[in-house]
């Protein structure tokens, strides 16, 4: 299991919980401004990042380490947007990202 905490720092880090103490297993500094918001998916090897520099990021563990696909979030839509990120399917890459509007 997984563990990911964001930080004024612009620093995300990700602990694994093997076998009972928390480990810490990367630091993730992809987003240039505070990181606020941190959802896993119930895969439990993606999570989404948010950042008050206007981007939100899709992170997934791969064999290099975590990799993560950018959401440029600062373009404005009308009305409230929400992003929901789930599993589908048995592989394990198989993903889908919702927009909600």
């Amino acid at each position: 299991m997984f563990l990911a905490t964001g930080s004024t720092d612009h620093i995300i880090r990700v602990y694994y919980f093997g076998s009972g103490q928390p480990e810490k297993i990367s630091e993730l500094e992809s987003h240039t401004d505070k990181v606020d918001s941190i959802q896993f998916s119930h895969c439990s090897d993606r999570f989404v990042s948010g950042s008050r520099d206007g981007t939100a990021r899709i992170w997934q563990l791969q064999p290099q380490g975590w990799k993560s696909i950018l959401l440029d979030m600062q373009t404005k839509l009308p009305g409230q947007l929400m992003i929901c990120v789930n599993c589908v399917g048995k592989g394990k890459n198989t993903h889908t990202v919702r927009k909600h509007i």
